[in-house]
């Protein structure tokens, strides 16, 4: 079955395209841009292309047998990212496409570091990550990673020498750590950087690893405390262009809330420097992508007429930390908004609320609550629903409360409740 993957680098799914490349064995193209999760033609994060268009040629290269000459165009096409200060929110990305006739390409070549000589502790506070952003991004609401020295605080950092000539890199980074734990559970959290002359601290992918599945995950295993383990932490795919004085860091952490969910007890990592090491996927200049086929202009048919009306988020996107009591809050509004579709006189509005609780040196006070609420209103009928949800863990088990209502004019027509619990398994 013929396969045309896309996805965006701000998105939740853009680990699927290289690995799809990587893993199909019929015809195949990839497509990767600087997107958020959005369709590649109609985007918050630019630059936009003709999407449609190369949809059209695909389906009439293999539906009609047309000679479209999509399939003689590379099978990996990026948008190789260039430097950006550290911000919460983009709405473009610089940068320029690139392509690999295949994937995985034999022209990737690896750049190994060494994270340096003897051994460092690294027992991260439950702050980092409270400024992580969103796992996938719809490109607004600060979703970015802001500035990483603050997270960096929490962590070991690793800088290496300004660079005297530009590296650019396409794929997975890797670091390699020669580690003990003093916990049978523990997480290990990877962010590589890209670190500007006066300090300000970009993240340019990220990568995590629960220490139970060090040798894969269809059979977790708990650690012996004390005991050496070799292990690797892949971090998420990427394009990116480091220019020249800037620094390649990476930084590890034993903790990267609310992204990841924390182990039961704080645990502390010890690293062997000497045996430990990141791994750079190093792409070389390449002539021919100055050649590559132009995309055509965005273009799509035009919107439905809809009034978008004001609607106010329930909650502000906030961290806020209680110095008296250590609780920390990471807001995150969403889907708040309230629009009128004049063709069919019919008004959505919706009011959505995530929040994520912990507190400093507890890691089983984690939290997770949602709230999210749905109206449809026209001349017969305004419906509704509304659902709230909270996870939170023990040392054994996640528990989970979901409520239900859905309504008709007002009234409660269905409404449940659900109480689950299920074991943590190594988690």
């Amino acid at each position: 079955v013929p396969v045309y993957a896309v996805s965006g680098w701000a998105d939740n799914y853009s680990e699927a395209v290289p690995r799809l490349m990587a893993g199909l064995g019929g015809p195949r193209r990839g497509l990767i841009g600087p997107w958020a999760h959005s369709y590649p033609m109609d985007v918050t994060v630019e630059p936009a292309i003709g999407w449609l268009q190369e949809v059209i040629r695909w389906l009439d290269h293999w539906l009609k047998g047309a000679q479209t000459g999509i399939m003689e165009e590379p099978m990996l096409r990026v948008w190789m990212q260039d430097h950006v200060l550290p911000a919460t929110c983009y709405t473009a990305r610089p940068g320029r496409w690139v392509a690999e006739a295949v994937w995985p390409s034999p022209r990737i070549e690896d750049l190994a570091l060494g994270l340096g000589v003897g051994e460092t502790r690294v027992c991260s506070p439950l702050w980092v990550g409270l400024a992580a952003g969103e796992i996938g991004r719809y490109g607004g609401d600060a979703e970015w990673p802001n500035d990483q020295r603050e997270d960096d605080a929490g962590s070991f950092v690793a800088q290496f020498d300004p660079l005297e000539a530009p590296l650019e890199i396409l794929g997975a980074a890797r670091v390699r750590l020669r580690l003990r734990c003093d916990k049978a559970q523990g997480l290990v959290c990877a962010r590589l950087c890209d670190i500007a002359p006066d300090g300000r601290s970009t993240r340019v992918t990220v990568g995590l690893l629960n220490l139970t599945h060090r040798a894969g995950h269809a059979a977790p295993e708990a650690m012996v405390p004390g005991v050496w383990y070799e292990v690797e932490v892949e971090l998420d795919d990427i394009a990116h262009a480091f220019p020249v004085g800037h620094r390649v860091g990476v930084s590890i952490s034993t903790v990267y809330w609310p992204i990841a969910w924390p182990s039961p007890e704080l645990a502390t990592v010890t690293v062997d420097l000497g045996a430990s090491s990141l791994t750079l996927p190093v792409r070389p200049p390449d002539p021919r992508d100055a050649y590559l086929r132009a995309f055509d202009p965005p273009e799509q048919a035009a919107q439905c007429p809809v009034i978008w009306h004001e609607a106010a988020p329930t909650h502000p996107r906030r961290v806020v930390r209680d110095l008296i009591t250590g609780q920390m809050v990471v807001d995150f509004p969403r889907w708040t908004y309230a629009c009128e579709m004049v063709d069919i006189a019919q008004t959505v509005t919706s009011s959505g609320h995530v929040r994520f609780l912990i507190t400093e040196g507890d890691p089983l006070s984690a939290v997770c609550e949602t709230e999210y609420a749905v109206t449809l209103a026209r001349a017969d009928v305004v419906a509704g629903h509304w659902n709230r949800g909270r996870l939170w863990c023990d040392a054994t088990h996640f528990h989970v409360e979901v409520d239900l209502k859905v309504s008709e004019n007002g009234a409660v027509v269905f409404e449940n409740q659900w109480r689950e619990s299920f074991p943590r398994d190594h988690v």
